[in-house]
């Protein structure tokens, strides 16, 4: 079965990633402090730029925060069309290498896409995906920036649309108040078979000391990608 871009899209567009700060899929080096956890939770509606037909889909992420450089984290995603219910989960764990200063640093990540979700209703793939992505956060002229990169291993890339695949992201974020910031971001998914881009502009409120609401929409920059509009929130306790 022919679904690959699905568990892609969960790893680098639908964790939307994964953890990075939401709306963004790109993430950054930072972790939660020991002790800590953080839920973030999601609304993604997806648009193929050819083609026609809407997917949309819910995402829910709970991480911990273990020492003051690693953390691990659980996604779930659940599709809402025609074949709803739960998708293929993703484990995520981030370990912070480096510390330059205040929000700037680099960091590990490793993803592992599970394959509990039901393949021939097309809610996931059948198999295993593994990730591994190098983070760089570093303020330049004013902004906070996050450079991605990194490489997903598919598990059955015989029976895939994609073969192993490079991932790519570059963010930009600027507070526009004391509670506000918009972002901007670039990211790129490249395989043998088929390459993605995406630009994303988004922006987040911070309502309350621990919950914060965001909204992003990403444009498709060639005929491989799709449209994507996402809203949600974070909370941190």
């Amino acid at each position: 079965m022919k679904t690959y871009f699905y568990p892609i899209l969960l790893i680098i567009f639908l964790s939307i990633p994964a953890f990075a700060a939401r709306p963004l899929v790109t993430d950054d080096f930072g972790t939660l402090d020991a002790g800590k956890y953080e839920f973030e939770f999601g609304y993604n509606s997806i648009t193929p730029k050819t083609g026609s037909g809407t997917t949309s889909g819910l995402v829910a992420q709970l991480k911990r925060g273990f020492t003051q450089s690693f953390d691990l984290g659980l996604e779930l995603p659940y599709s809402m069309t025609t074949s709803s219910g739960l998708g293929d989960a993703v484990l995520h764990a981030k370990l912070k290498l480096k510390e330059f200063g205040e929000d700037e640093g680099i960091t590990a990540r490793v993803d592992i896409k599970l394959s509990n979700g039901d393949a021939v209703r097309g809610l996931g793939s059948g198999f295993l995906d593994y990730g591994f992505m190098m983070i760089l956060s570093k303020k330049l002229a004013g902004m906070n920036t996050h450079f991605n990169t990194g490489y997903v291993v598919v598990g059955d890339p015989a029976n895939s649309s994609c073969d192993d695949t490079l991932v790519y992201g570059a963010a930009f974020k600027r507070s526009l108040t004391g509670v506000t910031e918009i972002a901007v971001e670039y990211t790129c998914i490249s395989c043998q078979l088929r390459n993605t881009g995406n630009l994303q502009i988004g922006g987040g409120w911070q309502a309350f000391e621990a919950v914060r609401f965001d909204a992003g929409y990403s444009i498709a920059m060639n005929d491989n990608s799709n449209n994507v509009v996402t809203a949600g929130l974070t909370a941190e306790f």
